[in-house]
């Protein structure tokens, strides 16, 4: 086997295990923000059905803290909705803008790479 096919071979498999790597960093990252999500969602809903049930049986002024507990109920929601999205941005935006900026060195890396070895390769014809 010369060296030519040796480092063809050795590129290929470089590029299969960044590209798993890749993908498996993508699948945890997946993974990761789903259940933190769901356990947040699971702990707020607790909470709204606690306070909606505070809220419900109260005495006197039931139907008065029952709708304020609504609306805690809504204004929590919504700032659940805010959270994820920006949580959404941190994680898989920024690991998906890194990603992006490696590939372009990467690329950049290999094209410097093939022209210095076809430089030196027009020398050895020269030099033959």
């Amino acid at each position: 086997m010369s060296s030519q096919q040796q480092e063809k071979k050795d590129e290929n498999s470089d590029e299969a295990m960044n590209e798993y790597m890749a993908k498996r960093t993508s699948i945890l990252d997946w993974m990761g923000i789903i259940g933190m999500m769901c356990l947040t969602y699971g702990i707020i809903c607790l909470l709204l059905y606690i306070f909606t049930e505070w809220g419900a049986n109260s005495g006197p002024n039931q139907h008065d803290l029952y709708l304020g507990c609504q609306i805690f109920n809504l204004v929590i929601f919504c700032c659940y909705i805010v959270i994820c999205a920006i949580l959404w941005k941190i994680f898989i935006g920024r690991r998906e803008q890194m990603k992006q900026d490696l590939i372009k060195k990467k690329l950049e890396i290999q094209s410097r790479l093939t022209r210095k070895q076809d430089n030196n390769a027009e020398q050895n014809k020269l030099i033959q």
